[in-house]
């Protein structure tokens, strides 16, 4: 059906629903990411980049969990709960919106650097002890990243949520309930850090690699190295995985000594009744040459684009997106490291790509040392 421009032309309540419709959160009356990405871009073109602008990304923790046991009325009386709380921690001169289903935005192109991290944590503090108070069962909390615009960098709208991006992200792997700041300290974190910080108390990261992709290599290192037994140090690494990517299930497999088909699976999952065990009947030979590219890599952001019979396997095992990294040692397969997202289609960065392919090398010992074990 066309729309009647016309209408509008001389109605000026008519273009005000219009312009509404287009910038606002019908549910929670915030701006919507359209909204805020129009006003954002504009703001960071007139401002002066020797000062520096900062946008919060806030993601709120075990939503999912409140959707799936409460159900979606009660989700939504979440979401306008916090877009409520986020109005009044922060003034007018900042810019609130709701750009994704349990993600927030606000930008302040003036603000005082020590006033945002305090509002931030006054944020955290808040959403953690209402919801504790007046709503035991849900676990609601909020996690925050935190990026400033500096002369170099972050002037751009998709270059400063990046940055915001990066740091909520860390929020997350460092156990939730807290703010991140990108790109003050690269210090490494420690285990008082980890304890403080879910308590809601600020850790900055820098630009130097310490990233969560960062954290979660340390942790997978430390896993690796702390357990001879390959079963042991393949659910704890599956588990590292599964706790930072958010993701259905992670899981590492070693072929039988002949190489014709899987031999013993270990895995790891949100729920128990995703643990299902693989069935593919195919060699190592095989199963690479038809879905791996020359970086050992199977990356597939939807399961009905892949070819018999893997398709068929995955929708068996209730996959959306998958990620699989082949492990090799002295020129042969000998397992695969991967991941499992069964709810929704993922997108997967580059950096967590990467990540995969890192720690598909370091089980390469135990992931060796299982098909030693495994029976032809």
């Amino acid at each position: 059906m066309e729309v009647d421009w016309k209408k509008y032309q001389n109605d000026l309540d008519a273009l005000k629903e219009l312009w509404k419709a287009a910038h606002v959160d019908a549910l929670t009356k915030l701006y919507n990411r359209y909204g805020m990405e129009t006003w954002i871009t504009q703001e960071l073109e007139k401002k002066p980049k020797d000062i520096p602008a900062a946008l919060l990304i806030i993601d709120v923790d075990n939503f999912k969990y409140v959707n799936d046991t409460f159900g979606h009325m009660i989700g939504d009386v979440l979401l306008i709960d916090i877009a409520d709380t986020i109005r009044e921690i922060f003034s007018e001169q900042y810019f609130c919106g709701r750009v994704g289903g349990d993600e927030y935005l606000i930008f302040s192109n003036d603000a005082e650097k020590d006033d945002i991290r305090t509002k931030a944590e006054n944020l955290c503090k808040t959403i953690k002890l209402k919801y504790e108070e007046e709503h035991q069962d849900y676990g609601v909390s909020v996690s925050v990243g935190i990026a400033f615009s500096t002369e170099q960098r972050g002037n751009v709208y998709a270059d400063l949520y990046k940055m915001a991006d990066l740091a909520l992200y860390q929020a997350k792997a460092e156990g939730k309930n807290c703010y991140v700041v990108f790109g003050e300290s690269d210090r490494k974190v420690n285990k008082s850090d980890m304890k403080a910080r879910k308590r809601g108390h600020v850790e900055q990261v820098g630009d130097s690699g310490f990233s969560t992709t960062k954290i979660m290599l340390d942790a997978a290192i430390d896993v690796i190295n702390d357990n001879y037994d390959p079963r042991a140090a393949i659910e704890g690494v599956t588990k590292i995985i599964v706790d930072t990517f958010d993701v259905t299930r992670a899981y590492a497999s070693c072929y039988t000594k002949d190489g014709m088909h899987i031999g013993k699976s270990y895995f790891y999952a949100q729920n128990d009744d995703k643990n299902i065990p693989p069935m593919l009947k195919m060699s190592a030979q095989e199963y690479r040459e038809k879905y791996f590219n020359s970086d050992y890599i199977f990356f597939c952001t939807d399961i009905e684009n892949t070819p018999e019979p893997i398709r068929s396997e995955l929708k068996r095992m209730e996959v959306k997106t998958l990620l699989q990294v082949l492990i090799h040692k002295d020129g042969k397969v000998i397992g695969t490291l991967g991941i499992n997202n069964c709810g929704y289609k993922r997108l997967w960065l580059q950096s967590e790509i990467e990540t995969m392919h890192t720690i598909a090398k370091l089980l390469t010992g135990h992931i060796y040392r299982l098909q030693q074990e495994s029976e032809d």
